[in-house]
């Protein structure tokens, strides 16, 4: 007979840890139907779920951009949670713009309408909502938060204790926004300039 073929090397890679899950996360997911999962997974923006007040006539949304402001659309919200068991949101109403004077939400603001939402998730019987932002250089959909430069502007100075005193500043200001997943940092190499958003 011919020689066995020989087995395989070793690969140079250890395999990845076993990840510790809590029981009693084990015990939710298991009782969820594969909609609730679906439904936990999705990420839809924040201007999904709000309105806006004041003169909003026209067909440009923010006509009058003196009284034009978001606040939270319940209904909206409830449509999400009861029809696709909504699982997160990401970003600030004002993420396009500054709506007249008024380019962002306070930290305390952001809390308290992290606060409605969970509330309104409470009620439905979801699990509350994960909660997103686009930190990528400082909260800057925050006001009064620390603006830091673009990361592509830290990674060029070569100093990692640098960028990780800015990640420092930019979990602190997010987190006061009761918003607890920011998406920074932004670790990947650009290796095509034909990719948009490098400067991130």
């Amino acid at each position: 007979p011919p020689p066995s073929p020989e087995p395989p090397p070793p690969s140079p890679h250890p395999p990845p840890p076993e990840v510790q899950i809590d029981d009693d996360v084990r015990e939710a997911v298991s009782a969820m139907s594969i909609e609730q999962k679906v439904g936990q997974m999705t990420q839809i923006d924040i201007s999904q779920v709000v309105s806006y007040t004041g003169n909003c006539k026209g067909g440009f949304l923010w006509a009058d951009r003196r009284s034009c402001q978001p606040e939270l659309d319940r209904q909206k919200l409830r449509t999400w949670l009861s029809q696709f068991g909504l699982g997160s949101l990401l970003n600030s109403p004002y993420a396009s713009g500054c709506v007249g004077s008024v380019c962002g939400w306070t930290a305390a603001q952001f809390r308290a309408f992290v606060r409605e939402v969970q509330l309104e998730a409470a009620a439905a019987g979801v699990p509350p909502l994960l909660f997103g932002l686009d930190s990528t250089h400082g909260a800057a959909y925050v006001l009064d938060a620390t603006v830091l430069p673009h990361q592509l502007s830290v990674g060029a100075t070569f100093s990692t204790a640098r960028a990780r005193q800015f990640g420092a500043i930019q979990a602190k200001d997010t987190l006061a926004a009761a918003v607890p997943w920011l998406f920074s940092p932004e670790l990947g190499l650009a290796t095509n300039p034909l990719w948009p958003r490098v400067y991130e």
